[in-house]
Order: structure tokens, then C-alpha cells, then sequence
């Protein structure tokens, strides 16, 4: 396999071609795009990924392909397409970066259930996860973000896939999705502190506001393949002015919210139940109600 930062051009023929192949373990992704705006987003901020250069069997289909008609040259839009369904409307061709990140969201919450797939960031120290679920604007992704900076790995910012045999949770790295405040919060942190972190053009006027990409450094990333045992579950909630207050909550409510967070758990049934028992069961868990960062952080290496 090869990295997508050392062969450009050959990343922007294959889109443009019989498509790049794409290794996010455990997807393979066949991906064509006549944009040049994805290529260079896959060769700035998916650098250390890596693709292979002949064709594979195919996790998923997608294509982003220009809506025709005048629009095509004076207004640029692009279309995501997976297997030719289109999910989703029309963005102007700038925001094809975005337009990848969300349609593949679609089409691991949508369609992949080897795992019991939840709605949630994951980071890792010591070998040990911390799974992080929360709803929109709760500041799950910026959370994530601050904790790879401070000693965390990265498993990932949207999904936690839990093996139903072992209940372990497997590393999916794919660059954080930061809205609004959030983007200045963590700009602002990364230039202080120089980290080698990079992040996306901004794209403005989203059904989600102002959206950006940031790429954690290497040395922040979990290894591919690799699987981690849960040992918490925060439930997380931002509150401007509040310091933090972190609250124990039993198995029982942890089980229901993570089946309220779950793509898949009524399609996997029985396994998915048994599966989260044994998770709630192993683990602590705790909802956090926080305005200070760094009172957070002190707070979690306390935690049982």
C-alpha cells in the first residue's frame, strides 16, 4: 500500500479514473471524484492514510459527481452517490471534502453491521478506551480533539465499533469534525502549543454552520486494526461558567443510552443487548456536566 501524501498525482488520476482505493481498516472504499478539491484534501489531511494502487473489492461505492446543466460551469455543485443512491442534496464543489466525511458516515451507520456501531468519539491511553457518545453541539468532537492533545490517541470522532465477541472497540482514526466556536477554540490551542495538527479550509454555510477538518498529528493516532477494551463511557455535556461536576450513573441507565446512541442495535437485537451488558458491566460510567477544560482533565485521571 502507499501513502496518500507522497503520491499526489497518482491520487488525483485514480479519482478521476477507476477510483482511489482507500484503506480504512476494516473498509476498503472505492472513491471517484472529478473535483480537485478531494485530492488535495486526501493528500493534506488524510497524509499518513494509506491507498492501495490496484484495484480491491470494495467495502462501499461512492462517487461525487458535478450535477449537470448550466449550474455545472457556473455554479459548480457536486452530488454524493453510493451504488448510485444519492442521499443527500447538492453542495457547491468546494465542499466535496465534507460531502466525503458525511456520505461515509452514512454509509458505516446505514449499512455495516459486523459491529455494533454507536454515535461516539473514542480515545485511548494506557491501552485502555474511553468512549465519549453525545448528541449534536454537546462539544463531543472538540472534547476529543483537546484530549489527543494532552496524551490521548485517537480512535475516532463519530463511531465506536464494538466487536459482539470480545466487546472490545476498534480504531477508525479519520479527522475531527469541528463546528463554529469550536474551530477557534482548538486553532487557537494548536498555536499555542505548535502542534503539528492541520487543519481544512473552513466551509462556510452548512446545514451544520461553519465546518472545518482537523487532522491530529501521527504520534496521536491509534494504530489501524487495532482494538482497545472500554473502561469508561463519559456522557459529556458543555456548560459555559461551570467548572465540572462529574456524576456516577448505574449500568442500567448506561446500557439505555448507548442503545439510544446506537446505529444498529435494533437491527443486531439479542447480540447488540448482550453485547452492551458486557460492556456496562466491565466498565465505569459517568455523565459530565463542564466548562473548564483543564479541571475536566485533572478530574479524569481520577476516575476509576
Amino acid at each position: 500500500m502507499l501513502k496518500l501524501a507522497a503520491y499526489p498525482e497518482q491520487v488525483r488520476a485514480a479519482l478521476k479514473q477507476q477510483g482511489l482505493f482507500l484503506s480504512l481498516p476494516p473498509f476498503v472504499i472505492q472513491v471517484r471524484c472529478s473535483s480537485n478539491a478531494l485530492a488535495d484534501y486526501f493528500t493534506r489531511i488524510y497524509a499518513n492514510h494509506e491507498f492501495f494502487p490496484q484495484p480491491q473489492v470494495a467495502s462501499f461505492n461512492i462517487e461525487l459527481k458535478h450535477e449537470r446543466g448550466l449550474r455545472r460551469w457556473l455554479k459548480p455543485q457536486i452530488r454524493f452517490y453510493q451504488n448510485e443512491h444519492a442521499p443527500f442534496y447538492s453542495m457547491p464543489e468546494s465542499h466535496a471534502p465534507i460531502l466525503w466525511e458525511w456520505g461515509l458516515n452514512y454509509c458505516i451507520a446505514a449499512k455495516y453491521h459486523a459491529c455494533l456501531t454507536i454515535h461516539a468519539a473514542v480515545v485511548a491511553k494506557n491501552g485502555e478506551a474511553l468512549v465519549i457518545p453525545a448528541p449534536p453541539g454537546s462539544g463531543k468532537s472538540t472534547l476529543c480533539a483537546l484530549l489527543c492533545s494532552h496524551g490521548w490517541q485517537l480512535l475516532s470522532d463519530e463511531f465506536a465499533l464494538i466487536d459482539l465477541s470480545s466487546q472490545q472497540v476498534q480504531a477508525l482514526p479519520r479527522p475531527i469534525s469541528l463546528k463554529n466556536q469550536s474551530i477557534d477554540v482548538l486553532r487557537e490551542y494548536v498555536e499555542k502549543t505548535q502542534s503539528h495538527g492541520r487543519f481544512s479550509a473552513e466551509f462556510l454555510g452548512t446545514s451544520k454552520g461553519r465546518v472545518a477538518l482537523y487532522s491530529v498529528p501521527s504520534e496521536q493516532l491509534a494504530q489501524n486494526q487495532q482494538s482497545y477494551p472500554i473502561k469508561r463511557v463519559l456522557f459529556p455535556r458543555y456548560c459555559q461558567g461551570l467548572h465540572c461536576e462529574v456524576t456516577p450513573i448505574s449500568p442500567a441507565q448506561c446500557l439505555m443510552q448507548l442503545a439510544d446512541n446506537s446505529f444498529n442495535f435494533a437491527v443486531l437485537g439479542q447480540a447488540a443487548f448482550i453485547c452492551l451488558a458486557e460492556v456496562v458491566a466491565s466498565s465505569h460510567a459517568y455523565s459530565v456536566d463542564y466548562g473548564n477544560f483543564n479541571t475536566l482533565l485533572a478530574q479524569l485521571d481520577t476516575l476509576p
